[in-house]
């Protein structure tokens, strides 16, 4: 007999998986909003934010579409109760650690930006990206993902 079958999960399993497709579609909408930046978007933005921007590199754009790609497919794999979502959610946050590690490691932003503008959205995609790893690997324990 199937697991998910035998292993009915509660009610706010699904609430939580449902949030976690949508919080994942908001940050592949943002990269897809970032990629198409021409030169006009750049200069809307504040001088920091543009610079940053415009100063990445080929790899940290691709680092960046694997932590919305695979987080978003993680997300869909929860509501689909697959193992394999714990796998794309894992990979969508050590991409996630990669791509904003760079930033603040190797590039002035704290120098141009306020600590509190710059680190707040970033430490909030960390912060989320535990806990969907941490919610998905429960799950997997729990006999909800097959």
């Amino acid at each position: 007999m199937d697991d998910m079958t035998t292993r009915p999960v509660p009610g706010w399993y699904w609430a939580v998986a449902v949030l976690a497709v949508l919080w994942e579609a908001v940050g592949c909408y943002f990269y897809i909003v970032q990629v198409s930046m021409d030169a006009a978007d750049l200069a809307s933005l504040p001088p920091a934010q543009a610079e940053a921007f415009g100063a990445m590199t080929e790899w940290q754009w691709a680092v960046f579409a694997i932590a919305v790609w695979s987080g978003l497919l993680g997300a869909i794999g929860l509501l689909l109760r697959r193992v394999w979502a714990y796998w794309l959610l894992l990979g969508s946050l050590i991409a996630a650690v990669i791509q904003y590690g760079y930033v603040f490691a190797a590039t002035p932003i704290l120098e141009r930006m306020p600590a509190g503008e710059a680190l707040g959205l970033p430490v909030a995609i960390i912060v989320i990206g535990i806990a969907l790893v941490w919610f998905a690997g429960s799950a997997r324990k729990r006999g909800w993902l097959s």
